[in-house]
Protein backbone atom coordinates (compact mmCIF):
# COMPACT_ATOMS: atom_id res chain seq x y z
CA UNK A 1 0.00 0.00 0.00
CA UNK A 2 1.46 3.45 -0.93
CA UNK A 3 2.65 5.56 1.98
CA UNK A 4 1.03 8.91 2.59
CA UNK A 5 3.60 11.44 3.82
CA UNK A 6 2.42 13.78 6.56
CA UNK A 7 4.03 17.11 7.38
CA UNK A 8 4.80 17.57 11.08
CA UNK A 9 5.27 21.02 12.49
CA UNK A 10 8.28 21.52 14.69
CA UNK A 11 7.23 22.15 18.26
CA UNK A 12 8.49 25.45 19.59
CA UNK A 13 9.81 25.83 23.10
CA UNK A 14 8.46 28.86 24.93
CA UNK A 15 10.88 31.72 25.70
CA UNK A 16 10.32 31.30 29.46
CA UNK A 17 11.40 27.65 29.36
CA UNK A 18 14.42 28.55 27.20
CA UNK A 19 15.55 31.25 29.63
CA UNK A 20 15.12 28.98 32.66
CA UNK A 21 17.04 26.16 30.99
CA UNK A 22 19.82 28.56 29.98
CA UNK A 23 20.08 30.04 33.49
CA UNK A 24 20.19 26.57 35.02
CA UNK A 25 22.95 25.43 32.66
CA UNK A 26 24.97 28.61 33.36
CA UNK A 27 24.73 28.13 37.14
CA UNK A 28 25.74 24.47 36.83
CA UNK A 29 28.85 25.35 34.77
CA UNK A 30 29.71 28.16 37.17
CA UNK A 31 29.47 25.82 40.15
CA UNK A 32 31.65 23.17 38.47
CA UNK A 33 34.32 25.72 37.45
CA UNK A 34 34.37 27.28 40.92
CA UNK A 35 35.00 23.85 42.47
CA UNK A 36 37.77 23.11 39.95
CA UNK A 37 39.51 26.49 40.50
CA UNK A 38 38.86 26.33 44.25
CA UNK A 39 40.01 29.93 44.90
CA UNK A 40 37.58 32.58 46.28
CA UNK A 41 39.50 35.48 44.73
CA UNK A 42 39.93 34.04 41.21
CA UNK A 43 36.40 32.62 40.93
CA UNK A 44 33.96 32.74 43.86
CA UNK A 45 31.10 30.26 43.71
CA UNK A 46 27.39 31.11 43.29
CA UNK A 47 26.65 30.76 47.01
CA UNK A 48 29.48 33.15 47.99
CA UNK A 49 28.17 35.75 45.50
CA UNK A 50 24.63 35.28 46.80
CA UNK A 51 25.84 35.81 50.36
CA UNK A 52 27.65 39.04 49.33
CA UNK A 53 24.53 40.19 47.50
CA UNK A 54 22.38 39.84 50.63
CA UNK A 55 25.14 41.60 52.54
CA UNK A 56 24.88 44.57 50.14
CA UNK A 57 21.11 44.70 50.63
CA UNK A 58 21.66 45.24 54.34
CA UNK A 59 23.91 48.29 53.87
CA UNK A 60 22.40 51.79 53.68
CA UNK A 61 25.33 53.16 51.64
CA UNK A 62 24.62 50.54 48.95
CA UNK A 63 21.03 51.73 48.54
CA UNK A 64 22.21 55.33 48.36
CA UNK A 65 24.75 54.36 45.67
CA UNK A 66 22.10 52.43 43.77
CA UNK A 67 19.71 55.40 43.86
CA UNK A 68 22.33 57.90 42.64
CA UNK A 69 23.50 55.62 39.82
CA UNK A 70 19.94 54.82 38.80
CA UNK A 71 19.04 58.51 38.69
CA UNK A 72 22.16 59.43 36.72
CA UNK A 73 21.86 56.60 34.16
CA UNK A 74 18.09 56.79 33.62
CA UNK A 75 18.25 60.59 33.29
CA UNK A 76 21.13 60.27 30.81
CA UNK A 77 19.31 57.63 28.79
CA UNK A 78 16.08 59.60 28.47
CA UNK A 79 18.01 62.78 27.68
CA UNK A 80 19.80 60.87 24.90
CA UNK A 81 16.48 59.43 23.70
CA UNK A 82 14.80 62.85 23.46
CA UNK A 83 17.86 64.44 21.86
CA UNK A 84 18.27 61.64 19.29
CA UNK A 85 14.57 61.52 18.40
CA UNK A 86 14.40 65.27 17.93
CA UNK A 87 17.59 65.40 15.86
CA UNK A 88 16.58 62.36 13.79
CA UNK A 89 13.12 63.75 12.98
CA UNK A 90 14.62 67.13 12.12
CA UNK A 91 17.29 65.58 9.87
CA UNK A 92 14.73 63.41 8.05
CA UNK A 93 12.27 66.19 7.26
CA UNK A 94 14.96 68.87 6.78
CA UNK A 95 17.87 66.98 5.12
CA UNK A 96 20.41 69.86 5.37
CA UNK A 97 20.28 69.44 9.17
CA UNK A 98 22.00 66.07 8.73
CA UNK A 99 25.07 67.89 7.40
CA UNK A 100 25.43 69.45 10.84
CA UNK A 101 24.71 66.33 12.91
CA UNK A 102 26.62 63.76 10.81
CA UNK A 103 30.23 64.77 11.73
CA UNK A 104 29.48 64.93 15.46
CA UNK A 105 27.72 61.58 15.50
CA UNK A 106 30.42 59.99 13.36
CA UNK A 107 33.00 60.92 16.01
CA UNK A 108 30.79 59.47 18.75
CA UNK A 109 30.37 56.19 16.84
CA UNK A 110 34.02 55.77 15.84
CA UNK A 111 36.03 57.02 18.82
CA UNK A 112 36.73 54.47 21.61
CA UNK A 113 34.68 55.15 24.72
CA UNK A 114 37.81 55.00 26.90
CA UNK A 115 39.50 57.72 24.80
CA UNK A 116 36.44 59.96 25.04
CA UNK A 117 36.34 59.35 28.78
CA UNK A 118 39.96 60.47 29.25
CA UNK A 119 39.31 63.68 27.31
CA UNK A 120 36.08 64.43 29.17
CA UNK A 121 37.68 63.84 32.57
CA UNK A 122 39.76 66.98 31.90
CA UNK A 123 36.68 69.10 31.31
CA UNK A 124 33.91 67.59 33.48
CA UNK A 125 33.33 66.91 37.16
CA UNK A 126 33.25 63.23 38.23
CA UNK A 127 29.50 63.31 38.94
CA UNK A 128 28.57 64.56 35.44
CA UNK A 129 30.90 62.25 33.46
CA UNK A 130 28.59 59.17 33.41
CA UNK A 131 25.67 61.31 32.16
CA UNK A 132 27.72 62.69 29.24
CA UNK A 133 29.15 59.27 28.34
CA UNK A 134 25.62 57.90 28.06
CA UNK A 135 24.69 60.72 25.68
CA UNK A 136 27.72 59.95 23.50
CA UNK A 137 27.08 56.19 23.46
CA UNK A 138 23.31 56.10 22.97
CA UNK A 139 22.47 59.15 20.83
CA UNK A 140 24.10 57.99 17.52
CA UNK A 141 22.25 54.66 17.52
CA UNK A 142 18.80 56.08 18.25
CA UNK A 143 19.41 58.95 15.81
CA UNK A 144 20.23 56.52 12.98
CA UNK A 145 17.24 54.28 13.71
CA UNK A 146 14.91 57.27 13.98
CA UNK A 147 15.83 58.27 10.45
CA UNK A 148 15.57 54.65 9.27
CA UNK A 149 12.14 54.23 10.90
CA UNK A 150 10.77 57.36 9.25
CA UNK A 151 12.25 56.34 5.89
CA UNK A 152 10.51 52.94 6.19
CA UNK A 153 7.04 54.54 6.31
CA UNK A 154 4.74 53.03 3.67
CA UNK A 155 5.09 54.98 0.38
CA UNK A 156 1.60 53.80 -0.59
CA UNK A 157 0.07 55.34 2.54
CA UNK A 158 2.06 58.53 1.99
CA UNK A 159 0.56 58.74 -1.50
CA UNK A 160 -2.86 58.30 0.08
CA UNK A 161 -2.10 61.14 2.51
CA UNK A 162 -1.04 63.35 -0.42
CA UNK A 163 -4.19 62.65 -2.43
CA UNK A 164 -6.57 63.19 0.47
CA UNK A 165 -4.54 66.08 1.93
CA UNK A 166 -4.00 64.75 5.42
CA UNK A 167 -2.99 67.31 7.99
CA UNK A 168 0.70 67.12 8.88
CA UNK A 169 -0.03 65.93 12.41
CA UNK A 170 -2.36 63.17 11.13
CA UNK A 171 0.22 62.08 8.55
CA UNK A 172 2.88 61.80 11.25
CA UNK A 173 0.64 60.07 13.80
CA UNK A 174 -0.97 57.55 11.45
CA UNK A 175 1.86 56.76 9.00
CA UNK A 176 5.27 57.81 10.30
CA UNK A 177 4.80 57.03 14.00
CA UNK A 178 3.84 53.31 13.62
CA UNK A 179 6.86 52.80 11.35
CA UNK A 180 9.10 54.59 13.85
CA UNK A 181 7.86 52.41 16.72
CA UNK A 182 8.59 49.20 14.81
CA UNK A 183 12.15 50.35 14.13
CA UNK A 184 12.88 51.62 17.63
CA UNK A 185 11.61 48.72 19.74
CA UNK A 186 14.69 46.47 19.34
CA UNK A 187 17.00 49.50 19.40
CA UNK A 188 15.68 50.75 22.72
CA UNK A 189 16.18 47.35 24.32
CA UNK A 190 19.82 47.33 23.18
CA UNK A 191 20.57 50.97 24.02
CA UNK A 192 19.11 50.60 27.53
CA UNK A 193 21.82 48.03 28.23
CA UNK A 194 24.41 50.21 26.51
CA UNK A 195 23.45 53.15 28.75
CA UNK A 196 24.26 51.09 31.84
CA UNK A 197 27.60 49.97 30.38
CA UNK A 198 28.60 53.54 29.53
CA UNK A 199 27.33 54.92 32.85
CA UNK A 200 29.09 52.33 35.02
CA UNK A 201 32.28 52.72 32.95
CA UNK A 202 32.19 56.44 33.65
CA UNK A 203 31.66 55.83 37.36
CA UNK A 204 34.59 53.38 37.57
CA UNK A 205 36.93 55.80 35.81
CA UNK A 206 35.77 59.05 37.44
CA UNK A 207 34.94 57.53 40.86
CA UNK A 208 32.13 59.91 41.87
CA UNK A 209 31.09 59.70 45.51
CA UNK A 210 28.66 56.90 46.42
CA UNK A 211 27.80 55.36 43.05
CA UNK A 212 27.55 51.69 42.05
CA UNK A 213 30.64 51.92 39.84
CA UNK A 214 32.64 53.37 42.74
CA UNK A 215 31.52 50.52 45.03
CA UNK A 216 32.43 47.96 42.40
CA UNK A 217 35.91 49.50 41.99
CA UNK A 218 36.51 49.60 45.74
CA UNK A 219 35.49 45.93 46.06
CA UNK A 220 38.01 45.08 43.33
CA UNK A 221 40.79 47.00 45.14
CA UNK A 222 40.05 45.04 48.32
CA UNK A 223 40.08 41.73 46.36
CA UNK A 224 36.44 41.06 47.31
CA UNK A 225 35.63 39.14 44.13
CA UNK A 226 32.28 37.90 45.44
CA UNK A 227 31.22 41.51 46.12
CA UNK A 228 32.41 42.55 42.65
CA UNK A 229 30.17 39.90 41.07
CA UNK A 230 27.31 40.88 43.40
CA UNK A 231 27.58 44.49 42.14
CA UNK A 232 27.68 43.16 38.57
CA UNK A 233 24.52 41.11 39.16
CA UNK A 234 22.69 44.24 40.39
CA UNK A 235 23.85 46.23 37.35
CA UNK A 236 22.74 43.53 34.89
CA UNK A 237 19.35 43.25 36.62
CA UNK A 238 18.77 47.04 36.50
CA UNK A 239 19.84 47.13 32.85
CA UNK A 240 17.29 44.47 31.92
CA UNK A 241 14.64 46.14 34.06
CA UNK A 242 15.07 49.48 32.25
CA UNK A 243 14.81 47.76 28.86
CA UNK A 244 11.63 45.91 29.89
CA UNK A 245 9.99 49.06 31.27
CA UNK A 246 10.67 50.89 27.99
CA UNK A 247 9.22 48.08 25.88
CA UNK A 248 6.14 47.82 28.10
CA UNK A 249 5.54 51.56 27.91
CA UNK A 250 5.67 51.50 24.11
CA UNK A 251 3.49 48.41 23.79
CA UNK A 252 0.92 49.39 26.42
CA UNK A 253 -1.04 51.74 24.20
CA UNK A 254 -1.10 49.32 21.27
CA UNK A 255 -2.33 46.48 23.48
CA UNK A 256 -5.00 48.66 25.05
CA UNK A 257 -6.29 49.76 21.65
CA UNK A 258 -6.28 46.18 20.38
CA UNK A 259 -8.28 45.04 23.42
CA UNK A 260 -10.80 47.84 22.96
CA UNK A 261 -11.34 47.08 19.28
CA UNK A 262 -11.36 43.29 19.23
CA UNK A 263 -13.50 41.94 16.39
CA UNK A 264 -17.13 41.70 17.36
CA UNK A 265 -19.07 38.51 16.67
CA UNK A 266 -20.28 37.94 13.15
CA UNK A 267 -23.92 38.68 13.99
CA UNK A 268 -22.91 42.07 15.41
CA UNK A 269 -20.69 43.26 12.59
CA UNK A 270 -22.21 41.80 9.44
CA UNK A 271 -25.70 41.60 8.01
CA UNK A 272 -27.62 38.36 8.34
CA UNK A 273 -26.85 37.49 4.72
CA UNK A 274 -24.12 38.68 2.42
CA UNK A 275 -24.88 42.12 1.03
CA UNK A 276 -28.10 42.58 3.02
CA UNK A 277 -28.58 45.68 5.12
CA UNK A 278 -28.20 45.53 8.91
CA UNK A 279 -31.45 45.50 10.83
CA UNK A 280 -30.68 48.82 12.55
CA UNK A 281 -29.70 50.65 9.34
CA UNK A 282 -31.98 53.40 8.05
CA UNK A 283 -33.96 52.47 4.97
CA UNK A 284 -32.75 53.68 1.61
CA UNK A 285 -35.11 56.17 0.03
CA UNK A 286 -36.60 54.85 -3.20
CA UNK A 287 -39.37 57.31 -3.84
CA UNK A 288 -39.92 57.86 -7.54
CA UNK A 289 -41.04 61.43 -6.82
CA UNK A 290 -37.69 62.34 -5.22
CA UNK A 291 -35.88 65.13 -7.01
CA UNK A 292 -32.65 63.08 -7.27
CA UNK A 293 -32.84 59.43 -8.40
CA UNK A 294 -32.16 57.11 -5.46
CA UNK A 295 -31.84 53.66 -7.04
CA UNK A 296 -29.75 52.26 -9.87
CA UNK A 297 -32.85 51.61 -11.96
CA UNK A 298 -34.18 55.19 -11.84
CA UNK A 299 -30.67 56.54 -12.25
CA UNK A 300 -30.05 54.44 -15.35
CA UNK A 301 -33.27 55.70 -16.89
CA UNK A 302 -32.14 59.25 -16.25
CA UNK A 303 -28.71 58.54 -17.78
CA UNK A 304 -30.28 57.54 -21.07
CA UNK A 305 -31.77 61.01 -21.31
CA UNK A 306 -28.56 62.67 -20.23
CA UNK A 307 -26.48 60.89 -22.86
CA UNK A 308 -28.47 62.65 -25.54
CA UNK A 309 -27.44 66.01 -24.16
CA UNK A 310 -24.05 67.59 -24.77
CA UNK A 311 -21.92 67.62 -21.61
CA UNK A 312 -19.27 70.20 -20.84
CA UNK A 313 -15.71 68.89 -20.88
CA UNK A 314 -14.09 68.63 -17.46
CA UNK A 315 -10.60 67.84 -18.73
CA UNK A 316 -8.78 67.22 -21.98
CA UNK A 317 -5.97 64.69 -22.41
CA UNK A 318 -3.68 65.29 -25.37
CA UNK A 319 -0.91 62.98 -26.68
CA UNK A 320 -0.21 61.53 -23.23
CA UNK A 321 2.63 59.00 -23.08
CA UNK A 322 4.29 57.10 -20.24
CA UNK A 323 6.86 54.31 -20.18
CA UNK A 324 8.76 52.34 -17.52
CA UNK A 325 12.23 50.92 -18.18
CA UNK A 326 11.77 51.32 -21.92
CA UNK A 327 8.35 49.65 -21.96
CA UNK A 328 5.55 51.91 -23.18
CA UNK A 329 2.46 51.77 -20.98
CA UNK A 330 0.49 54.72 -22.40
CA UNK A 331 1.14 55.78 -25.99
CA UNK A 332 -0.10 59.20 -27.16
CA UNK A 333 -3.49 58.94 -25.49
CA UNK A 334 -5.98 61.72 -26.29
CA UNK A 335 -9.45 61.98 -24.80
CA UNK A 336 -12.08 64.41 -23.53
CA UNK A 337 -13.69 63.66 -20.17
CA UNK A 338 -17.23 65.02 -19.76
CA UNK A 339 -18.03 66.88 -16.55
CA UNK A 340 -20.38 65.34 -14.01
CA UNK A 341 -20.51 62.00 -15.83
CA UNK A 342 -19.19 58.50 -15.16
CA UNK A 343 -16.39 57.67 -17.59
CA UNK A 344 -15.08 54.12 -17.77
CA UNK A 345 -11.50 53.49 -18.86
CA UNK A 346 -11.52 50.15 -20.66
CA UNK A 347 -8.70 47.90 -21.75
CA UNK A 348 -6.87 44.69 -20.86
CA UNK A 349 -4.60 44.43 -17.83
CA UNK A 350 -1.24 46.15 -18.18
CA UNK A 351 -2.43 48.76 -20.68
CA UNK A 352 -2.03 51.75 -18.37
CA UNK A 353 -5.40 52.32 -16.69
CA UNK A 354 -3.89 52.63 -13.21
CA UNK A 355 -0.97 54.64 -14.59
CA UNK A 356 -3.40 57.11 -16.19
CA UNK A 357 -5.20 57.52 -12.86
CA UNK A 358 -1.89 58.08 -11.05
CA UNK A 359 -0.90 60.79 -13.53
CA UNK A 360 -4.26 62.52 -13.14
CA UNK A 361 -4.00 62.43 -9.32
CA UNK A 362 -0.47 63.89 -9.38
CA UNK A 363 1.28 60.71 -8.23
CA UNK A 364 3.20 60.22 -11.49
CA UNK A 365 4.57 62.56 -14.14
CA UNK A 366 3.87 61.83 -17.81
CA UNK A 367 6.80 61.51 -20.22
CA UNK A 368 5.04 63.71 -22.74
CA UNK A 369 1.64 65.18 -23.52
CA UNK A 370 -0.58 67.46 -21.49
CA UNK A 371 -3.73 67.47 -19.38
CA UNK A 372 -5.95 70.57 -19.37
CA UNK A 373 -8.67 71.06 -16.76
CA UNK A 374 -11.66 73.28 -17.43
CA UNK A 375 -10.91 76.75 -16.11
CA UNK A 376 -14.61 77.66 -16.25
CA UNK A 377 -15.51 74.73 -13.97
CA UNK A 378 -12.55 74.72 -11.60
CA UNK A 379 -11.00 78.17 -11.90
CA UNK A 380 -7.33 78.52 -11.00
CA UNK A 381 -7.53 76.66 -7.66
CA UNK A 382 -5.78 73.39 -6.90
CA UNK A 383 -7.99 70.46 -7.89
CA UNK A 384 -8.90 67.87 -5.28
CA UNK A 385 -9.22 64.19 -6.16
CA UNK A 386 -10.94 61.37 -4.33
CA UNK A 387 -9.24 58.07 -5.18
CA UNK A 388 -10.24 54.48 -4.50
CA UNK A 389 -6.93 52.72 -4.98
CA UNK A 390 -6.80 49.25 -6.45
CA UNK A 391 -5.06 47.93 -3.33
CA UNK A 392 -7.28 49.82 -0.87
CA UNK A 393 -4.55 51.68 1.05
CA UNK A 394 -6.56 52.06 4.21
CA UNK A 395 -5.03 52.73 7.61
CA UNK A 396 -5.24 49.25 9.09
CA UNK A 397 -4.59 50.30 12.70
CA UNK A 398 -7.32 52.94 12.67
CA UNK A 399 -11.05 52.35 12.92
CA UNK A 400 -13.28 52.58 9.87
CA UNK A 401 -14.77 55.73 11.35
CA UNK A 402 -11.33 57.31 11.79
CA UNK A 403 -10.34 56.44 8.20
CA UNK A 404 -13.25 58.56 7.02
CA UNK A 405 -12.70 61.35 9.51
CA UNK A 406 -9.08 61.80 8.40
CA UNK A 407 -10.19 62.81 4.88
CA UNK A 408 -13.16 64.92 5.97
CA UNK A 409 -11.37 68.24 6.36
CA UNK A 410 -13.53 68.86 9.46
CA UNK A 411 -11.84 71.10 12.02
CA UNK A 412 -14.30 71.81 14.84
CA UNK A 413 -16.13 69.31 17.03
CA UNK A 414 -19.42 70.38 15.48
CA UNK A 415 -18.14 69.77 11.95
CA UNK A 416 -16.80 66.35 12.91
CA UNK A 417 -20.07 65.41 14.62
CA UNK A 418 -22.12 66.36 11.53
CA UNK A 419 -19.74 64.48 9.26
CA UNK A 420 -19.85 61.30 11.37
CA UNK A 421 -23.62 61.46 11.75
CA UNK A 422 -23.99 61.24 7.98
CA UNK A 423 -21.25 58.76 7.09
CA UNK A 424 -21.68 56.36 10.00
CA UNK A 425 -25.18 55.74 8.67
CA UNK A 426 -23.70 54.90 5.28
CA UNK A 427 -21.20 52.54 6.92
CA UNK A 428 -23.98 50.68 8.66
CA UNK A 429 -25.96 50.49 5.41
CA UNK A 430 -23.01 48.56 3.97
CA UNK A 431 -22.56 46.39 7.06
CA UNK A 432 -19.36 48.07 8.27
CA UNK A 433 -18.84 48.45 12.05
CA UNK A 434 -17.62 52.09 12.41
CA UNK A 435 -15.51 51.65 15.55
CA UNK A 436 -13.76 48.42 14.59
CA UNK A 437 -10.14 48.47 13.41
CA UNK A 438 -9.81 48.07 9.64
CA UNK A 439 -7.33 45.20 10.07
CA UNK A 440 -10.28 43.08 11.19
CA UNK A 441 -12.31 43.86 8.03
CA UNK A 442 -12.62 41.30 5.24
CA UNK A 443 -11.41 42.09 1.72
CA UNK A 444 -14.91 43.03 0.56
CA UNK A 445 -15.50 45.22 3.60
CA UNK A 446 -12.28 47.11 2.86
CA UNK A 447 -13.44 47.74 -0.71
CA UNK A 448 -16.68 49.21 0.63
CA UNK A 449 -14.79 51.44 3.04
CA UNK A 450 -12.45 52.56 0.25
CA UNK A 451 -15.44 53.72 -1.81
CA UNK A 452 -16.97 55.43 1.23
CA UNK A 453 -13.73 57.28 1.93
CA UNK A 454 -13.52 58.47 -1.68
CA UNK A 455 -17.08 59.77 -1.65
CA UNK A 456 -16.79 61.34 1.79
CA UNK A 457 -13.66 63.36 0.98
CA UNK A 458 -14.10 66.89 -0.41
CA UNK A 459 -13.16 66.50 -4.09
CA UNK A 460 -13.77 67.69 -7.64
CA UNK A 461 -13.00 64.45 -9.48
CA UNK A 462 -13.51 60.85 -8.32
CA UNK A 463 -11.19 58.04 -9.46
CA UNK A 464 -12.35 54.47 -8.85
CA UNK A 465 -9.74 51.83 -9.68
CA UNK A 466 -11.26 48.33 -9.49
CA UNK A 467 -13.39 49.37 -6.53
CA UNK A 468 -16.11 46.77 -7.17
CA UNK A 469 -13.83 43.72 -7.06
CA UNK A 470 -13.98 41.23 -4.17
CA UNK A 471 -17.61 42.04 -3.37
CA UNK A 472 -20.65 39.83 -3.74
CA UNK A 473 -23.55 40.84 -6.07
CA UNK A 474 -25.75 42.25 -3.30
CA UNK A 475 -22.89 44.32 -1.88
CA UNK A 476 -22.11 45.54 -5.39
CA UNK A 477 -25.69 46.75 -5.77
CA UNK A 478 -25.47 48.61 -2.46
CA UNK A 479 -22.16 50.21 -3.52
CA UNK A 480 -23.57 51.29 -6.89
CA UNK A 481 -26.57 52.85 -5.14
CA UNK A 482 -24.20 54.68 -2.80
CA UNK A 483 -22.07 55.97 -5.70
CA UNK A 484 -25.06 57.28 -7.64
CA UNK A 485 -26.55 58.82 -4.51
CA UNK A 486 -23.36 60.57 -3.35
CA UNK A 487 -21.74 61.44 -6.69
CA UNK A 488 -23.12 64.96 -6.21
CA UNK A 489 -22.37 66.12 -9.75
CA UNK A 490 -18.69 65.22 -9.56
CA UNK A 491 -16.81 63.83 -12.55
CA UNK A 492 -16.06 60.11 -12.12
CA UNK A 493 -13.37 58.03 -13.82
CA UNK A 494 -13.60 54.30 -13.20
CA UNK A 495 -11.84 51.13 -14.28
CA UNK A 496 -12.83 47.52 -13.87
CA UNK A 497 -12.95 44.13 -15.54
CA UNK A 498 -16.71 43.61 -15.30
CA UNK A 499 -18.05 44.39 -18.79
CA UNK A 500 -21.68 44.37 -17.64
CA UNK A 501 -20.89 46.94 -14.95
CA UNK A 502 -19.23 49.27 -17.45
CA UNK A 503 -22.11 48.87 -19.87
CA UNK A 504 -24.58 49.63 -17.11
CA UNK A 505 -22.91 52.68 -15.55
CA UNK A 506 -20.68 54.21 -18.22
CA UNK A 507 -21.93 57.46 -19.71
CA UNK A 508 -18.64 57.79 -21.58
CA UNK A 509 -15.83 55.39 -22.43
CA UNK A 510 -12.09 55.61 -23.07
CA UNK A 511 -10.20 52.67 -24.53
CA UNK A 512 -6.49 52.23 -23.85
Amino acid sequence: MPRHAQFHKKKKIGPEHTRLAGAGLFLLLWLILARIVDHPILLPGPWAVLKSLFGLFGRSDFWQSLGLSLLSIVTGFFAALILALGAGILAYFIPPADLFFAPLLSICRSAPLAALTIILMIWLSPSSLPFVLILLAVTPLIYADTKAGLAAASPELLETAFVFRFRKRDRFRCIYLPSLKRQLLPTLEFTAGLAWKAGITGEILALPTRHLGTGLYEAKIQLESAEVLAHLAVIVFLSRLLAKVLILLLQHESRREAAETRPASADQTLPARAGALPTDAPEIETSETSETPKTPETREATLKKQKKETAETALKIRDLSKSYDGKTVINELSADIPAGRITFVLGPSGRGKTTLFRILAGLEAADSGRICFSERLYGSRSLRFGVSFQDGRLLENESGQQNLLLVSGAETKEEKARFLEKWEKEMRRLGLPPEQKVRYYSGGMKQKLSLLRTLAAPSDILILDEVFREVDPLSEEAMIALLLREQAGRTVLAAGHKAELAERLAEHEIRV
